[in-house]
């Protein structure tokens, strides 16, 4: 994110927005909006354990990810077969390979009772501590 901000106040300096001039409030105000509307990595885990309630390849749940808005995956899909793997490690997920010999990931009751436990509202769930452990 931080490269393209670079990149935008480079363009920004060569432009008639070169004489606008921002508070300080305001500037703390515009970082904080784009500090909420990134990608958290809890939020992401927490969709990945959703969608696989019904098992799903790597690619569709890559598409199912972009459906909802998260596109973390969509320039280094590596990175999703890595935390794929890691919560396989944990028993959340588990994997079987189906008739066209394709992977296919499903949630396991280990997982199942993670997602129900994070979904409650009253609950605070650190997933991405959990993951750790």
């Amino acid at each position: 994110m931080e490269n393209r901000l670079k990149k935008l106040k480079k363009s920004i300096d060569h432009s008639e927005y070169s004489k606008l001039t921002f508070t300080n409030d305001h500037k703390r105000n515009v970082m904080n909006r784009i500090r909420q509307t990134e990608e958290r990595d809890e939020d992401i885990l927490l969709a990945v354990l959703q969608l696989l309630a019904e098992p799903k390849t790597g690619f569709e749940l890559t598409q199912r990810l972009r459906s909802r808005g998260i596109k973390k995956f969509e320039e280094d899909e590596g990175a999703l077969y890595t935390l794929l793997h890691s919560i396989e490690l944990k028993n959340w997920v588990g994997s079987t390979w189906n008739d066209h010999k394709q992977k296919e990931y499903y949630l396991q009751s280990k997982g199942k009772k993670i997602v129900k436990k994070a979904e409650h509202p009253t609950k605070a769930l650190n997933l991405m501590a959990l993951l750790e452990r």
